[in-house]
């Protein structure tokens, strides 16, 4: 009886709350609409985010003394299944990270084909300072600019604070955000932590 209760405590952890995607819908809204603010001419207009939440290695994280740091550590010792319920106000698909990954490879060892023959021939090498681009992921999402992993969300011991991380990744760029969100009579509120943004 008490294997069955720890299994069922474990299963319940690994399923993303209701309340956990009403929070992704506040700050993904917010994430989005700074991003596009940097790109007025260009903005993104379909949000790919990947199937699994990001997987947070114990050994990297640092003890911490905070409840919500903690929570947000236990519960990211596993990957969990995205779900399409966003309660959000923009275009956005599930993808497979592993899928997307292979798409990737498949890009890569056509382009270093393509350059090897240029090279045999001696012609000029057409790949640009970046490399080579993802044509297959932008061929199935063409208003996107990579796609977006989440983390579980941390809660404090009072829950009246939580904790998050998105990671970014696209062809030639990485991005990195972490956003405290608090409770608040008018329910709950984003506030940017950090992050980072780097092209090729």
């Amino acid at each position: 009886m008490i294997v069955f209760l720890a299994i069922g405590v474990a299963a319940g952890q690994s399923r993303i709350t209701d309340e956990e995607y009403k929070i992704y819908g506040l700050v993904l809204t917010e994430f989005f609409r700074e991003g596009n603010r940097r790109h007025p001419d260009n903005p993104e207009t379909h949000v790919v985010i990947a199937s699994k939440t990001i997987a947070v290695d114990p050994k990297t994280v640092t003890k911490e003394r905070s409840s919500l740091y903690r929570s947000f550590s236990n519960r990211n010792n596993s990957q969990a299944t995205v779900e399409p319920r966003f309660a959000a106000r923009f275009s956005y698909a599930i993808a497979d990270e592993q899928e997307i990954l292979s798409w990737v490879e498949q890009d890569r060892a056509e382009y270093e084909a393509e350059q090897e023959q240029l090279r045999r021939d001696r012609k000029q090498l057409n790949g640009g300072p970046c490399g080579f681009a993802w044509k297959r992921f932008y061929s199935r999402f063409p208003g996107s600019f990579g796609y977006y992993q989440l983390s579980r969300i941390g809660f404090s011991r009072d829950h009246r604070w939580a904790y998050l991380e998105i990671e970014g990744k696209g062809s030639t760029w990485g991005e990195s955000a972490s956003y405290w969100v608090r409770w608040t009579k008018r329910g709950w509120e984003t506030r940017k932590a950090g992050g980072g943004f780097g092209e090729c």
